[in-house]
């Protein structure tokens, strides 16, 4: 597969393909090209993050069609930037994204693009948080609370145990958006 054995991802590489049966080893590249990634794709996609291969299928297919159908990404830049498919839907990449919506939409940063994005998504919380949140309270105040309290619905239920991917269940993205502009409306009424 051309790895190199000093990389850290061959270690992953390893760890995560004799997890896996024959079977489920060929239904996962079976899906990746269902998805409409292409066998270099699907290559340099397990070379740069070989966990992203142990996912659910489903897990997958709902990331995969969250990026491109409500994000716009074309197939190459998840390809490029493969780690974005593990990373926890409710949890981090919707919360975000919605929260870069609304910065984009307010026009409080640069042009809404799949390098933007993802860059975004792979900070850690804290970095996040500072750069895109508490940044721009000033402005949205009401944006830090909206965030936080997203992060927690998810958490509520995870705790709940509903953690399985509901096939693409993005209800959250346009209520995020709308709640926030509702109480920007409200904010600037009242001054």
């Amino acid at each position: 597969m051309g790895f190199d054995s000093r990389s850290p991802m061959f270690i992953q590489a390893i760890v995560s393909r004799s997890g896996m049966s024959k079977t489920r080893w060929e239904e996962r590249w079976a899906l990746m090209h269902k998805l409409g990634f292409s066998h270099a794709e699907s290559l340099s996609m397990f070379k740069k993050h070989p966990r992203g291969f142990v996912l659910s299928k489903e897990n997958v297919e709902c990331r995969v069609e969250f990026f491109t159908v409500k994000q716009k990404f074309e197939l190459s830049d998840i390809a490029k930037n493969s780690v974005i498919l593990a990373l926890a839907l409710e949890k981090r990449i919707i919360p975000r994204c919605n929260v870069l919506e609304v910065l984009y939409s307010n026009g409080l940063i640069g042009s809404r693009n799949a390098s933007s994005i993802t860059s975004a998504l792979k900070l850690i919380e804290k970095k996040f948080v500072e750069k895109f949140v508490t940044k721009y309270q000033d402005v949205l105040p009401q944006l830090v609370s909206a965030y936080k309290s997203q992060i927690r619905l998810a958490e509520l239920k995870e705790e709940d145990g509903i953690t399985r991917c509901r096939k693409c269940d993005y209800v959250s993205l346009p209520f995020f958006i709308a709640y926030v502009f509702l109480v920007e409306l409200k904010f600037k009424s009242h001054l």
